[in-house]
């Protein structure tokens, strides 16, 4: 029976690493719950503050260099960790590369590989990427034990790389997803509040929002965004000043206040579009956590969220010149409150407890 395990975070590496920390401090937590012989190979920002979380945990926690995302950062980086003869080494997260250097390095090492995929199964990358991420599969299959994935249709992308590694996928409740304690009852909001948080990019793209404020021409709503240039919202809005139902902060905001935001929210729009269906937003996460509805493309998972738990958010089609007049007319207190009575029972399947019971699964420590 294999008694140690190495657990390894590459990418919480800065303040601006946003849930990738919370990933961190989740993890490491569950492993000292579980009572086994381990080590916490991750960045020195992300293990001073894990220790300034847990510090009896100290011992347990391994502070390398940061991860860089080129070849010789793969390589430098890989060198860092150190295999006991016959562990269980988990990835909380990682990027192909930085496992394929890693493997190779360790390859006449006896060890059982689990990966925590954190968006690196989706359509876009699938499509794109197939031979690479047919020949990375093929290359670590051996010791490979399971691929720990966050939704049904990432598994079903895998088997359509590898068939035989259907029986290797394990989808699991998100950590994020746990009900917050600030969960609250529905705010009363005067106006109807939509946030927007940034950073907007190729995948997850301004224009949306912008369709849908200015298709609000009597101002029902009042709109804030988060993290995004004000200059690239004025000149999208094709304006020099904001309309005064409009708020725009252009900083990265820290962890609790970016929770305080999303908790002031009565909908979250994400925009993201094909590129990224297959992959869980942390958006999408907070939703639930906070029991926030949503305004998102009909992409999966979130298709397939709502046929099991009801109408949880709006579903639009973004490429229908008319999405943003349909959307306005469904928005409205009524279907707020249906929305977020769906989105609540959501939140109570995905509780301390169950995510526990699906990690010992995943990970078999059971």
């Amino acid at each position: 029976m294999i008694d140690f395990t190495v657990a390894i975070s590459p990418f919480a590496r800065t303040a601006n690493s946003g849930h990738s920390l919370t990933d961190d401090e989740f993890y490491f937590a569950y492993l000292l719950g579980c009572g086994r012989n381990f080590v916490f190979y991750t960045s020195d920002f992300s293990a001073k503050r894990i220790v300034n979380k847990y510090p009896d945990g100290a011992q347990y926690l391994r502070p390398v260099a940061d991860y860089r995302e080129d070849w010789l950062g793969h390589i430098l980086f890989a060198l860092q960790l150190k295999i006991p003869k016959s562990a269980k080494v988990i990835f909380f997260g990682y990027t192909e590369r930085l496992v394929l250097a890693w493997y190779l390095i360790n390859f006449f090492k006896p060890f059982e590989l689990f990966l925590v995929a954190t968006n690196n199964i989706s359509a876009r990358r699938v499509e794109v990427y197939r031979n690479q991420l047919k020949f990375f599969l093929t290359i670590v299959n051996k010791k490979l034990r399971r691929i720990v994935l966050h939704t049904q249709y990432e598994a079903q992308l895998v088997a359509s790389l590898r068939t035989s590694l259907a029986n290797k996928c394990f989808v699991k409740r998100h950590h994020l997803m746990i009900p917050a304690k600030e969960l609250q009852s529905r705010r009363k909001n005067e106006r109807i509040t939509i946030s927007y948080f940034g950073p907007h990019k190729p995948e997850k793209p301004l224009a949306p929002l912008i369709e849908l404020i200015k298709a609000d021409i009597d101002a029902q709503f009042k709109y804030q965004i988060f993290n995004v240039p004000l200059g690239d919202v004025l000149r999208l809005l094709d304006q020099t000043d904001l309309p005064s139902n409009i708020v725009v902060d252009e900083r990265w905001i820290g962890e609790m206040e970016y929770y305080a935001r999303f908790a002031s929210s009565d909908l979250v729009i994400m925009t993201h579009n094909k590129d990224f269906e297959g992959k869980l937003s942390g958006n999408l996460c907070d939703c639930v956590a906070f029991g926030i509805p949503y305004i998102a493309a009909a992409i999966e998972p979130l298709v397939s969220i709502q046929a099991r738990y009801g109408v949880v958010g709006l579903l639009c089609e973004f490429e229908d010149s008319n999405w943003s007049k349909l959307c306005i007319g469904k928005v409205n207190q009524n279907s707020l409150r249906k929305m977020t009575k769906n989105i609540a029972k959501m939140s109570l399947d995905h509780t301390l407890s169950n995510v526990i019971y699906d990690l010992n699964m995943a990970l078999q420590n059971e």
